[in-house]
C-alpha cells in the first residue's frame, strides 16, 4: 500500500500549485454558548487561515488543505468569560482515472480541538437535533468511491464511508448517560453531633444490588435531565448504486446501503437500506426527483444498564420506510438576473448517538437564490425537521429544529469575496411534548471577508457525481453567474443509510463539479 500511494503521488506531481488564504468572520447576536446555558448576547469572531497544495496531471488530482478555525466568544456583562476555541481542520481530496470506464475519488477530512456551541452543527450535521455537552471533539471521515461505466447508459457508483467521532477531555471516558428516571441518592447522616434521619425517612433499599463495576476507574456521574454526553462513535457504510439513463430526460437509480455502527457504550447496530429513485429533467433548467426505500436495523449488542433500569428501551429490530421528493427550477433568467428555487421534503432514518436511538425524521426545506451578474448573489435557505415518532422520548430531549440562513455575497475578484447576512436557528422537544418550547435560539448578523491566493483552480477530471454526498469538493473554478437545476438538486441529502458523514458547509461550485446535494450557503 505505501508503494502504491507513493507512486500515485509521483504521478500526480507533474503539476504542483500552492495556495494560501484566510477567512475572517465577525458576528453579533445571541446564542447558548454552551449547550447547557440559556441564550446569551455575545460577539463572536472566527479567523480561519488556510494553506494548501494541489498536485495534478492529465489522469488525476490530489489536494491537501489545512485550515484551523480560531473562534473567540465574548459574552456581554460577564467579565472573565471571554473564550478562545481552537479547532484544527484538514482535508485531502484525490481524483484518479483508470482508463476510460473507471474513475476513483477519495475524500478524507479530520478535525480536532475545541468548539463553541454554534460550530457543533458543522461537526455533527443538522440531523443531530439534540446537541451534546462537549468541550471538544476529534472527528475523522473518509469516503472512497468508484465510478464504473458499464455502457453508454448505465454506470455503477460505489462508495465506502468511514466515520470516527470522539469527545475530548474529561468526557472521553464517560459512557452515554441519559437517565432522567434515576432515583436520587440516599441522604447522608446529619452533621456531627446530630442524629441521622429516622429510619422511616430513609428511602427503601433497592430490590437488587447494582452490577459490579467493569473497571477500576470511578463511575461517570449520571447527567441531569436534558444534559447529555457524546460517546465515541464508529461507522462503516458500503453503498453500491446502479444508475441507468432511461432517456435524455429520465434517470433511475437503485442502491443498497450496508452499514455497521458501534459506540463506546457497548451498543452495536447493523443496517440494510435499499432505495430506488427517479429523476426527471422537465426542462433544461428544471428537474424533479423522487425516491422511496426501507431501512432495516438489527441490534447486535446493548449498552449496560444503570440505576436498575435500562438506559433506553431499544427494540431488537426496526423497519422504517423512507421517502424523498424535490423540485428544482430556474424560474426566471435574464442577462442581469437569474432566480432559482428548490423545494424538498423527506421522511428519513437517522441514528442519534447522543440519545442512542434510531429515529424517523420528517423534514422540509426551501432554497431560493437570486444571482445578479457578474458579482452579486442573494440566497435564502429555510429548513425544518421533527421526529415522526408518535410520542416524545423520555426526558423530553430536543427532537425539533428550525434553521434559516440569508447570505448576501459580493465577489470583489475571482479570489476575494465579501458576505453579510443573518442566521436564525432554534430547537425544541417533540411536537407533542407537554413542555414543548423552542429554547435553544440562535440569532446572528454577520460579516465575512475571504480571500484565496496562489492556486491555479482547475476542475476535477470527469466530475464524479455521487461518491460523497454532502461533502465539499476539491478546488474548482469560481462559480458562474448562471444557476442550473442540478445546483439545487437535493436528492442525495436524503440518504437512507447510516449517516456516516461529517456535514460541512460546501464551497460554492458549479453543478458539474459538485456532488448533487442541497445548496448550502457558505
Amino acid at each position: 500500500m505505501p508503494t502504491s500511494v507513493g507512486l500515485a503521488l509521483v504521478l500526480l506531481a507533474a503539476n504542483v500549485d500552492v495556495e494560501g488564504g484566510a477567512t475572517i468572520e465577525l458576528r453579533r447576536g445571541s446564542a447558548p454558548i454552551s449547550p447547557v446555558d440559556p441564550p446569551h448576547a455575545a460577539t463572536v469572531s472566527v479567523v480561519t487561515p488556510e494553506a494548501g497544495a494541489l498536485l495534478s496531471d492529465s489522469n488525476g488530482q490530489l489536494k491537501l488543505r489545512y485550515f484551523p478555525a480560531l473562534t473567540g466568544a465574548r459574552l456581554d456583562g460577564q467579565h472573565g468569560d471571554n473564550k478562545l476555541y481552537v479547532l484544527h481542520q484538514a482535508d485531502l481530496t484525490a481524483f484518479l482515472h483508470s482508463g476510460r470506464r473507471l474513475s476513483w475519488i477519495l475524500r478524507a477530512t479530520g478535525a480536532t480541538g475545541d468548539t463553541d456551541y454554534t460550530a457543533l452543527v458543522q461537526l455533527l450535521g443538522r440531523t443531530q437535533v439534540q446537541l451534546p455537552t462537549v468541550t471538544g471533539f476529534t472527528t475523522a471521515t473518509a469516503v472512497l468511491g468508484a465510478n464504473v461505466a458499464l455502457d453508454r447508459l448505465s454506470r455503477v457508483e460505489t462508495s465506502l464511508n468511514l466515520l470516527h467521532r470522539a469527545p475530548l477531555g474529561q468526557l472521553r471516558a464517560d459512557p452515554l448517560r441519559f437517565y432522567p428516571d434515576c432515583p436520587p441518592p440516599a441522604p447522608l447522616p446529619g452533621p456531627s453531633g446530630t442524629p441521622p434521619p429516622a429510619a422511616d425517612a430513609m428511602p427503601p433499599p433497592p430490590s437488587r444490588a447494582p452490577p459490579p463495576p467493569i473497571s477500576r476507574s470511578p463511575p461517570a456521574p449520571i447527567a441531569a435531565p436534558n444534559t447529555v454526553r457524546f460517546p465515541t462513535e464508529n461507522t462503516v457504510t458500503v453503498t453500491p448504486n446502479l444508475i441507468h439513463d432511461l432517456s435524455a430526460r429520465d434517470t433511475v437509480d437503485a442502491r443498497t446501503g450496508l452499514g455497521s455502527l458501534w459506540l463506546s457504550t457497548g451498543l452495536q447496530l447493523l443496517s440494510v437500506a435499499p432505495h430506488v429513485g427517479w429523476r426527471h429533467l422537465v426542462t433544461r433548467d428544471s428537474s424533479f426527483r423522487a425516491g422511496v426505500g426501507l431501512v432495516y436495523t438489527d441490534l447486535v449488542s446493548r449498552p449496560p444498564t444503570a440505576c436498575g433500569v435500562a438506559a433506553q428501551d431499544l427494540p431488537q429490530t426496526t423497519l422504517s420506510p423512507v421517502a424523498d421528493a424535490a423540485v428544482s427550477t430556474v424560474f426566471y433568467e435574464r442577462h442581469d438576473l437569474s432566480l432559482a428555487a428548490n423545494v424538498n421534503t423527506a421522511a428519513t432514518w437517522y441514528f442519534d448517538p447522543v440519545l442512542a436511538r434510531s429515529l424517523a425524521i420528517g423534514g422540509a426545506g426551501v432554497q431560493i437564490a437570486a444571482i445578479f451578474p457578474p458579482k452579486l448573489s442573494v440566497r435564502l435557505d429555510v429548513y425544518f425537521s421533527t421526529s415522526l415518532r408518535s410520542h416524545p422520548l423520555d426526558g423530553n430531549p430536543d427532537e425539533t429544529i428550525f434553521t434559516s440562513v440569508l447570505p448576501i455575497r459580493y465577489q470583489v475578484s475571482p479570489d476575494v469575496y465579501v458576505e453579510v447576512g443573518g442566521r436564525w436557528s432554534d430547537r425544541a422537544p417533540h411536537l407533542k411534548a407537554q413542555a414543548f418550547e423552542f429554547h435553544r435560539r440562535e440569532m446572528w448578523i454577520y460579516a465575512t471577508v475571504s480571500g484565496t491566493f496562489g492556486s491555479v483552480r482547475t476542475p476535477p477530471p470527469g466530475g464524479f457525481s455521487g461518491a460523497a454526498p454532502g461533502a465539499a469538493p476539491a478546488a474548482v473554478p469560481p462559480p458562474s453567474n448562471r444557476v442550473t437545476a442540478d445546483e439545487f438538486d437535493a436528492a442525495s441529502s436524503n440518504d437512507s443509510t447510516l449517516d456516516a458523514r461529517v456535514i460541512q458547509e460546501p464551497e460554492e461550485v458549479p453543478a458539474a463539479a459538485r456532488p448533487r446535494a442541497p445548496m448550502t450557503p457558505r
